[in-house]
């Protein structure tokens, strides 16, 4: 009879760190976009100046009876500064404004930007 027990261990080595390739691919992923971001142009032109106004039809607020309807209202002013012939500094300004009213006994509630 044997009685010679034996027991197999296995020596299980750690996978190599992914991280580091990772990083490596970021940094060469940011290289090649800053060297083609060097080469691109852009449009022809810009709007100086657009808005928009929207309102929206009564809805329903929150699954609840009462209704409102949405009204905003936008503005943009973009102005040019001319550095040299390929290249220009934008500048503006925007106006937001978002009115709505929430209980029928007040009147409209406003949010106003300008940035």
């Amino acid at each position: 009879m044997n009685l010679d027990k034996t027991k197999t261990i296995e020596v299980v080595q750690p996978r190599e760190s992914r991280a580091p390739m990772f990083r490596l691919n970021k940094i060469y992923l940011v290289l090649i976009l800053l060297v083609f971001s060097g080469m691109a142009t852009g449009q022809d032109y810009i709007d100086i100046f657009k808005s928009d106004y929207t309102i929206s039809p009564s809805n329903s607020i929150d699954g609840t009876a009462a209704k409102t309807h949405l009204q905003e209202m936008n503005g943009d002013l973009t102005v040019p500064i001319k550095i040299n012939e390929r290249f220009a500094f934008l500048t503006g300004t925007t106006y937001e404004n978002s009115s709505a009213s929430f209980d029928s006994s007040r009147s409209r509630e406003s949010v106003t930007g300008l940035t």
